[in-house]
């Protein structure tokens, strides 16, 4: 891995419907992802990444209020998304698959 480090967008990719739970990005490891919004009608996450790692799946969990949460959620989303009505609440597995959340200050 190189010292490089920059911001990509990538599409999220959603394992479901609204009622939604998994969801992925396909980014080098180490990714961490600062922001989630949707662009031009397609959901999108924003990360830090080195460029030149290799590629994994990073997951992420959506959920609609009042959808039961799995344990291993960071307590905080992420952000709160709403479409068409829909609220969404996006979160990050706590310190799992290789990557982690970006620290905010």
């Amino acid at each position: 891995m190189s010292n490089v480090r920059r911001i990509y967008k990538y599409d999220v990719s959603v394992a479901s419907a609204p009622g939604w739970g998994g969801a992925s990005i396909f980014a080098p490891e180490g990714a961490q992802i600062i922001s989630v919004a949707f662009q031009d009608d397609t959901l999108r996450a924003w990360a830090i990444v080195d460029p030149e790692a290799p590629e994994t799946d990073v997951p992420l969990w959506l959920a609609m209020t009042g959808q039961r949460l799995p344990e291993n959620v960071q307590p905080t989303p992420l952000t709160r998304l709403e479409r068409n009505g829909i609220v969404i609440h996006v979160f990050l597995p706590q310190q799992a698959h290789g990557f982690q959340k970006a620290e905010r200050t």
